[in-house]
């Protein structure tokens, strides 16, 4: 069960695009009861950067939590105490509709399928530019 008092916060950046935008509204639940899991996005205090940020986590191990930006090539340098972790995105908020944010394996996937049509996407428009360079030669 969800607590009863969300944490609202502006979403700032771009390290998560396309899933979040600069000015998006996110609905961020603390843990309570409900364990941290990979795919999970997060939001947390990060000390040695100073501020708050917005991750997908990437890996748990005995050392805490590993984040990485969607949109990010390699993980954070650093790592995630349970102790950080102000709570997990719920909801965000664009264009005055409230969008749903999966989280856990659901979510790990929906980053891997992204991230594979985007490659799938930018090799089709390299391949159709060839084709019709090849066909304005000729």
């Amino acid at each position: 069960m969800m607590q009863a008092h969300p944490t609202y916060v502006a979403y700032a950046g771009s390290s998560m695009e396309p899933l979040f935008e600069p000015g998006d509204i996110l609905q961020v639940f603390p843990y309570a009861q409900k364990r941290v899991r990979r795919g999970d996005v997060i939001f947390y205090s990060c000390p040695s950067q100073n501020c708050n940020i917005v991750h997908r986590v990437a890996e748990l191990d005995a050392r805490g939590i590993r984040t990485k930006g969607d949109n990010n090539r390699r993980a954070d340098s650093w790592v995630v105490s349970p102790q950080q972790v102000v709570g997990y995105v719920v909801r965000a908020l664009r264009d005055g509709r409230w969008r749903r944010i999966q989280g856990g394996c659901i979510g790990h996937l929906a980053v891997k399928s992204a991230r594979a049509l985007k490659h799938i996407s930018a090799w089709t428009d390299h391949t159709m530019a060839l084709l019709h360079a090849c066909r304005a030669i000729s």
